[in-house]
């Protein structure tokens, strides 16, 4: 949960950094150093998130930045697909 957390906040800032400031330098932003959006206190291992997030951030930045897809949104769109299918009924011949 961490990395992708990470991941989804670092993109469309690296984007945007890429797009109007040409800047690629993540490492002073809030998000970054503080690095537990997302994170739930009935979870148990915050340093591990944190450490997770900081990663996915890091990933995210970089792919928005140079407009790679997104993998977070691809992976979901990749799940959501193959629910779908599974979800549908297997038609058998008569």
């Amino acid at each position: 949960m961490g990395f992708q957390n990470g991941y989804l906040d670092a993109y469309e800032i690296g984007f945007n950094d890429q797009r109007y400031r040409g800047r690629t330098d993540f490492s002073g932003h809030p998000l970054y150093d503080k690095a537990d959006r997302g994170y739930n206190e009935s979870w148990i291992y915050k340093e591990i998130y944190k450490l997770a997030y900081r990663k996915g951030f890091a990933q995210g930045y970089e792919d928005g930045f140079l407009k790679r897809p997104n993998l977070v949104v691809n992976r979901f769109a990749q799940l959501d697909e193959a629910i779908q299918q599974a979800a549908t009924p297997i038609q058998m011949p008569p």
